[in-house]
């Protein structure tokens, strides 16, 4: 790597020498990322240096803040280090003051000002937002659960209201008639850019970064900060890139050295990289040490490839794709089958393909390959991943590679069902209930173990994956129910269930599966549907009935 930035890769704030003079500084002592962001925001605007504690040690502390700098400590309830204060004090600190906040994003809120607003579930979004806050005096709302009234109740006083990305629908009900703009287009990376366009005035220069961190950079720039997968260049900003004579990017962390090279190569070196990696010790002697984060809210997403095998007898090559990570995902594969380094086949994704977290799915390419001249097959993955079909940042890549293909060899052999066969029935959502029910029946032999996914569901207003796994017996038929609620907007805006569906005999031989779309339909489920039936219709009339007659009677017996 260092030989492809010999020429252009820089090192920033490595030359930043603590000034002679004592200086102000903030220093957030929180778990929670909105609270280290917005002490970090309010310093920014204050034009003060801001640190934040990422560890349960002072070390990291006493590197980076020079000992004559007075410092101002915001703790929240929920401290790295509880006592900070006194610690530092005792440490030699000069200590000015101790704010104490259950929630600074609230308490720390500049009355009348603009504001930048977004969900806390689109956390990434919120970097390229604290750039474009600083340089318009904006304040930056975090919308969850707990500060959704708080936040509604302010935004009708604020100035200019900015809304980006994606929010609930029940968080739009309570904001939306206060948005003044609303950059949407149900893609992370695109709000990002758009953002950048609407920056006072023209920039040379940009951010990128993943979004996986929290970082100074970030609060004291002047530059717009665009998001990029972390080893894929999206096609879509590498156009943005040119289209707006950017001249020079900035990537803050060598995680992102893949695409830094990515944007120099494709751009012929007309556009220059620089990577900030260290940062410079705080008495000034030269020493470096790494960048201070502050993970951002993230799935750990994760994908590799177990096997490619080849099925003459079917003409078809199925690779046993695994989710490695704590989050369903979604890939999109092109497949190139190869012999001696000569293409023989082909093969390739129609839609990107969904993946629950730890699953094992095997995905059907149908392939016609000649097997009796192999000698040294192998199939190259180029595959593409993310945690949502329009936001596949990631590449698929061999171990201590930067980019694709993935590479593994292939295998020739009949793939036995193992005398599994299951067939997907009914898919019905129960108002009622707040379920989701999908029959299941075993034509085959044995008992089938199975994984059944719906993808792409519209819940309040939002995308979701719902995943359930379980076992039927053979020739036997089984009901599995998805807990979700959906209001009656959801029900208008849902028009298929997206199925998938993974059995094997075993649960860790998931090695079939289908996919379908089955149209969406629903029933009022529950105590109102029970009372509509005949048979309670015949009970209720009944008792109905035996009511009248006994006051009836009653009453012809007082007389």
């Amino acid at each position: 790597m260092n030989k492809l930035f010999s020429v252009v890769v820089v090192l920033l704030c490595l030359l930043t020498v603590a000034p002679a003079l004592a200086a102000e500084v903030n220093l957030v002592n929180s778990r929670d990322w909105t609270d280290v962001y917005s002490v970090m925001l309010h310093s920014a605007l204050e034009g003060k240096k801001s640190y934040f504690v990422n560890s349960e040690s002072l070390v990291a502390i006493a590197r980076t803040i020079p000992q004559r700098d007075s410092i101002t400590v915001y703790e929240s309830d929920n401290p790295f280090i509880p006592n900070l204060a006194a610690q530092l004090a005792s440490s030699g600190y000069t200590i000015a003051d101790t704010i104490e906040s259950d929630d600074f994003n609230i308490d720390l809120a500049r009355p009348g000002a603009d504001v930048v607003v977004l969900s806390e579930d689109s956390s990434r979004l919120s970097l390229p937002a604290a750039a474009y806050a600083k340089q318009t005096g904006s304040w930056v709302f975090i919308v969850n659960e707990d500060r959704l009234a708080a936040i509604a109740d302010q935004l009708p006083q604020a100035g200019t209201v900015l809304a980006i990305g994606n929010f609930r629908r029940d968080y739009l009900e309570q904001l939306r008639s206060s948005f003044d703009k609303w950059v949407n287009n149900n893609n992370i990376y695109e709000d990002s850019r758009e953002l950048a366009l609407l920056f006072p005035e023209h920039r040379s220069t940009v951010i990128l970064t993943d979004g996986k961190a929290i970082e100074a950079e970030y609060f004291n720039t002047k530059n717009p900060v665009v998001l990029s997968g972390s080893n894929k260049l999206v096609d879509a900003t590498y156009d943005f890139l040119k289209e707006n004579g950017i001249a020079s990017v900035i990537v803050v962390g060598n995680s992102l050295a893949t695409v830094g090279e990515q944007i120099r190569a494709r751009s012929n070196k007309t556009i220059s990289v620089f990577v900030k990696f260290g940062q410079s010790d705080a008495q000034g002697l030269g020493r470096i040490y790494a960048l201070t984060l502050f993970p951002l809210p993230k799935e750990e997403i994760g994908l590799t490839v177990d096997r490619a095998v080849y099925d003459p007898s079917k003409q078809q090559l199925i690779a046993y794709f695994r989710n490695t990570g704590n989050t369903g995902l979604y890939e999109l594969s092109t497949l190139s089958v190869k012999d001696q380094g000569e293409e023989i086949a082909t093969a390739a994704d129609e839609e990107s393909v969904f993946l629950g977290a730890g699953e094992v799915l095997p995905v059907v390419y149908e392939a016609t390959i000649d097997t009796t001249a192999l000698t040294n097959a192998t199939v190259e993955f180029f595959t593409s991943y993310g945690i949502a079909p329009n936001t596949l940042d990631e590449f698929l890549t061999m171990r201590n590679r930067f980019g694709p293909p993935f590479a593994l060899p292939l295998e020739v052999a009949e793939v036995e069902s193992g005398g599994v066969s299951l067939d997907l029935g009914s898919v019905i959502y129960y108002k009622g209930l707040n379920r989701i029910a999908v029959t299941l029946t075993n034509t085959g032999e044995k008992t089938a173990y199975f994984r059944v996914s719906i993808n792409r569901l519209i819940v309040n207003g939002l995308e979701e994956d719902l995943v359930k796994a379980g076992s039927v017996a053979a020739g036997e038929t089984t009901t599995v129910y998805l807990p979700v609620k959906l209001d009656d907007i959801d029900l208008q805006e849902n028009k298929e269930f997206k199925v998938t569906l993974v059995y094997g005999a075993s649960e860790d031989a998931l090695f079939q599966s289908q996919r379908q779309a089955v149209p969406f339909t629903y029933e009022e489920a529950g105590l109102l549907s029970r009372l509509k039936s005949p048979a309670a219709l015949a009970v209720i009339g009944g008792l109905v009935i035996l009511v009248i007659l006994v006051a009836f009677f009653r009453r012809r017996k007082s007389n």
